[in-house]
């Protein structure tokens, strides 16, 4: 992981862009170099800089049962110091790889963002996609989605096995891979990814490490994993971005954006980036949410991504340019789609409120 992280930080040009254009640092963070443990810091309280206060962030599943969390009643406690016993395990091997990475700060949403105050929830969820954005890495705990295990879990034992081999033949070389299919760790059948905050957290983080039966490696120029370390084979599925393999980022998502040398050019690529929204649209709905209500506030930081390069208005969830396109959907079975227990099937009230239609913040 340290390799992963240190070329990534040297050598990936896509990535290096995202590091130089950070925006600001969290209200809050946990902070690892206090010598009495770590402890939670309001930022500005403190006077960091946002160039030199580097955090990592963690994308997990929430539970209801047992989640420590950041209340108007402990949070003066939690400024002294937090207890490391009381969090999940997948909390505590974070802030232990965090600190082996000498990464002072951590961000997690349940101890950063006070969750018995509605106007600070309103307001953190707001910046949530730059968040994900400024951190140096985002750990996602994969196996911990399933039960409540670490980050660190014993290993599958047919993970083991995997090899390679090159094929020459009338002057051209093609390298072929062997392994089976529970070794091809693929990031976006981990339970962890049918989560609905998780899409946009892993769309806007510059780097992310996935913790399942092996260590999973993205950023915006390779995605690669213990059995394959150099890169992942590519497989026959194929999206918005191209060939499976190929980064899950945003940057990648509307790089060709940045420049056009002709004005049909222009027109055909901005066609693209609705259809890309759309994509990423249907992604979402195939993902559950704890709260219903967080629908809108867990894509909104796509939405400013997508709205800085359209310069179109957002409107509940379509974009005011392609309202026509927009509006044709329909519905179809899926099984990542299935209410949660006690959840009807479609929202009972009506989401996209006019002030959401008239306003261009999103």
């Amino acid at each position: 992981m340290k390799g992963w992280l240190q070329k990534c930080l040297r050598d990936h040009k896509l990535c290096c862009l995202n590091d130089a254009n950070k925006e600001s640092l969290p209200t809050r963070l946990i902070d690892m170099g206090n010598i009495d443990g770590p402890r939670l810091v309001v930022c500005k309280e403190e006077g960091m800089d946002i160039q030199k206060a580097q955090y990592v962030t963690v994308s997990h599943r929430w539970r209801q049962e047992g989640m420590p969390k950041l209340l108007r009643s402990n949070a003066e406690t939690l400024k002294q110091r937090i207890d490391p016993t009381i969090l999940p395990l997948a909390f505590q091997d974070s802030l232990i790889l965090a600190k082996r990475l000498d990464i002072r700060y951590i961000w997690i949403d349940a101890l950063c963002i006070l969750q018995d105050d509605e106007s600070d929830w309103e307001r953190e969820s707001s910046i949530m996609g730059q968040v994900y954005r400024n951190a140096v890495c985002n750990f996602g705990a994969s196996a911990a989605a399933k039960k409540p295990v670490g980050l660190f879990i014993d290993r599958d034992p047919r993970l083991a096995s995997a090899f390679s081999v090159s094929i020459h033949r009338k002057g051209h070389e093609e390298k072929y891979f062997g392994y089976t299919e529970q070794m091809h760790d693929d990031v976006l059948k981990t339970n962890l990814s049918d989560r609905g905050w998780i899409l946009q957290e892993r769309l806007l983080s510059p780097r992310s490490v996935y913790f399942g039966q092996q260590l999973t490696w993205e950023c915006s120029e390779l995605v690669a994993c213990e059995t394959f370390p150099e890169g992942t084979p590519a497989t026959r599925y194929l999206s918005p971005w191209g060939r499976s393999g190929y980064p899950f980022r945003m940057t990648n998502l509307l790089l060709k954006n940045l420049k056009y040398t002709h004005k049909d050019e222009e027109q055909h690529e901005t066609k693209e980036i609705y259809r890309k929204w759309l994509y990423i649209a249907e992604e979402f709905m195939k993902c559950r949410l704890t709260y219903e209500d967080d629908r809108f506030p867990a894509l909104s930081g796509l939405a400013k991504c997508f709205q800085q390069v359209l310069n179109d208005e957002y409107v509940a969830g379509l974009w005011r340019n392609d309202l026509l396109r927009g509006l044709l959907w329909r519905t179809r079975p899926n099984t990542r789609n299935l209410p949660l227990k006690g959840h009807a099937p479609y929202p009972s009230t009506y989401r996209g409120k006019p002030t959401m239609i008239a306003s261009p913040k999103v």
